[in-house]
């Protein structure tokens, strides 16, 4: 995996626990939720399709991940952009963008197997994302304390995930050093 790409993930997984932070000290209101994850969703995105057409340059597949990402860049948009943006991102866009989210996700797993270390943490990542998804169908009128407590948690798991991610690459890469 290129060098490019752990930093990138690297960039993920601090991107992910500022969400999670600011999630719960800056959000007062469902419009503020609203305008922090499309921050969020735009910017991890970004990094998503970036990650994408870094390790696609390395003659690599990671085609899920890209959709992913300008999914995920389209959907932060959306939220940004319309005139009443917390009723519709807190009913349509954020539980939809995390079922996709973990679609792609486990599409990238199936695909990219054999090329990631530790696939299993992206797919502990996708079935995150699919419980944050259905948990926001399922009572999406739970209150905004509980919708904000449910971000900030997906927010630091995937913080974890991604340091795991990185953590398994770089001892992997050292490992290879020491046999070589």
């Amino acid at each position: 995996m290129p060098l490019i790409v752990r930093w990138m993930l690297i960039g993920r997984a601090l991107l992910s626990g500022l969400f999670a932070a600011a999630v719960l000290a800056v959000v007062d209101s469902l419009t503020d939720l609203t305008f922090v994850w499309g921050a969020y969703a735009m910017l991890d995105g970004v990094l998503a399709a970036v990650i994408s057409t870094r390790a696609t340059y390395a003659n690599e597949r990671f085609t899920p991940f890209l959709v992913q990402g300008l999914f995920s860049v389209a959907v932060g948009l959306t939220a940004w952009l319309l005139p009443r943006p917390w009723f519709f991102a807190v009913f349509v866009l954020i539980p939809t963008w995390a079922v996709v989210n973990a679609l792609l996700i486990l599409g990238g797993v199936v695909r990219t197997r054999h090329l990631v270390h530790r696939p299993w943490l992206l797919a502990v990542g996708a079935g995150i994302a699919l419980a944050v998804g259905f948990l926001f169908l399922s009572n999406p009128s739970g209150g905004g304390a509980w919708l904000t407590w449910l971000l900030a948690t997906y927010g630091l798991v995937s913080c974890v995930m991604f340091l795991l991610m990185v953590a398994g690459y770089v001892r992997l890469s050292t490992w290879e050093k020491r046999i070589a």
